[in-house]
């Protein structure tokens, strides 16, 4: 009796996971053949690929280099319909530091035409991190946007609705240094996510 109930509750837990996950429930083989086997699992790859999350850029220890001005540190193509259901995401991350010098440095985030920055700050050995979570509530243009920004012991979070993007369309990504003096490595980026949400 007890190898049953444990079979049961395995038997549960497994077809929450994959339900959770989108995953289709297999409890046998419809068929013996051996095209009908692949098709079968080619169909549960597809649905795993599509139905969890996962990164869609990333980018680690890039500096900038030695100009005035702003500075592409990180960029990717978000591609047309990533978002495309009412609900689905991306979760963007930058983060970094910068080197021993006091001049006045910032650090940007952004997707088409939404952003965040760190602001422009002059302390020496900084750490920064830029997040963004972007939600579509509409087909195609509407976006909420939560933000967050942090430099050091500064904190501060950003939200608001969007309209001015269309997802229906490729748009940019990427992040961006500016450091009002010409020097190699006064900003580097240690790390650049995009993560899709479902």
């Amino acid at each position: 009796m007890r190898k049953l109930l444990l079979a049961g509750t395995a038997l549960l837990i497994g077809a929450s996971v994959a339900s959770a996950a989108n995953l289709p429930n297999f409890s046998s083989p419809s068929t013996n053949e051996p095209g009908q086997t692949n098709a079968a699992i080619n169909q549960l790859i597809q649905n795993i690929y599509s139905g969890v999350n996962g990164w869609i850029a990333s980018t680690f220890n890039q500096q900038s280099v030695n100009v005035t001005g702003i500075q592409g540190l990180a960029t990717t193509t978000i591609a047309s319909n990533t978002l495309s259901v009412p609900g689905q995401g991306l979760r963007l991350r930058c983060w970094g530091v910068t080197n021993g010098t006091t001049n006045t440095k910032a650090a940007q985030l952004y997707l088409g035409s939404k952003n965040v920055s760190t602001g422009t700050f002059a302390v020496a050995n900084s750490r920064w991190d830029l997040n963004m979570q972007v939600h579509l509530s509409s087909v195609s243009t509407g976006s909420d946007v939560i933000a967050t920004a942090a430099t050091n012991l500064a904190f501060a979070v950003y939200a608001s609705q969007d309209t001015s993007d269309n997802f229906a369309t490729a748009l940019t990504a990427g992040c961006q240094a500016q450091d009002n003096t010409a020097e190699n490595g006064g900003i580097t980026l240690l790390g650049f996510v995009i993560e899709q949400i479902k």
